[in-house]
């Protein structure tokens, strides 16, 4: 996001807002997890994600309460990247219906911000 600021001695100085996401995801166990993070982290769609194993899930589906052991990620994505994300985790993910939440991040330690933002523009 830009926003375009004119100073007092008519130069126009540009701010730039920095935003991320984290994107919250439920997989039914942890390999599929780290096969499809991994693959999405090499492709500098997703920043980097943290792994939670052993989390227990409670839904209805097709009518019945389910209770069921999952595994959830916290995946950090720069905001221009989220469509992006959202739609690759979609594709690769095994559940017909799978729990992919975007949260749109405003505040942040501001390097770590920075980096995340950037990380879909960086070539190594």
């Amino acid at each position: 996001m830009t926003i375009v600021l004119s100073d007092y001695s008519g130069l126009i100085n540009t701010i730039i807002l920095l935003y991320m996401h984290l994107i919250y995801i439920t997989f039914p166990k942890k390999d599929e997890a780290i096969k499809i993070i991994s693959r999405l982290v090499k492709d500098r769609v997703v920043a980097c994600a943290n792994i939670y194993d052993g989390i227990t899930s409670i839904y209805e589906w097709e009518g019945e309460v389910q209770q069921n052991q999952e595994v959830t990620a916290i995946c950090k994505v720069p905001d221009n990247g989220v469509d992006k994300a959202i739609a690759k985790f979609t594709k690769a993910h095994p559940y017909a219906c799978p729990c992919i939440v975007s949260v749109k991040v405003e505040k942040s330690n501001e390097d770590f911000l920075k980096w995340v933002e950037n990380y879909n523009k960086v070539d190594y």
